[in-house]
């Protein structure tokens, strides 16, 4: 049996670093107009993590029993993501709310390929920091 690690081998992904750094992309959309505390920014993005990663999509891949998969993204990661946009659309301009999709596929790609919070909360973060402190990072 393999001992306990946090890191799940995403540390030595070079993948991740790739998806990692798209989200510099957020510097190329509109700027928010407000900045959020980073503990916030953390906070909230440890908490989706766990509900919509370690919950919701791995709820959804133990019910599909690990099957159904469109390339690298698999059901259950599209279903998740679609309750992540959907979810932002409670508290968010319906364009932000529905570009969040996106960077959820990322989130839930990291998700299935590692089986982590810790890599997708990581990825999560920079890419929250990433828009809204466009151009501190």
């Amino acid at each position: 049996m393999k001992p306990f690690s946090p890191f799940h081998g995403w540390i030595r992904d070079p993948l991740f670093y790739l998806l990692l750094m798209l989200g510099l992309t957020a510097w190329f959309l509109p700027d928010p107009g407000f900045t959020p505390a980073l503990w916030w920014l953390a906070a909230m993005a440890f908490v989706e993590e766990l509900i919509f990663r370690g919950l919701i999509q791995e709820g959804i891949h133990r019910l599909l029993r690990y099957r159904f998969r469109i390339g690298p993204i698999t059901l259950a990661n599209l279903a998740a993501s679609v309750l992540f946009a959907g979810t932002h659309l409670l508290t968010q301009p319906t364009g932000w709310a529905l570009a969040t999709f996106f960077p959820s596929l990322v989130f839930g790609f990291v998700w299935d390929r590692h089986r982590s919070v810790t890599g997708c909360f990581v990825i999560h973060l920079f890419y929250n920091i990433c828009f809204f402190y466009q151009g501190w990072v």
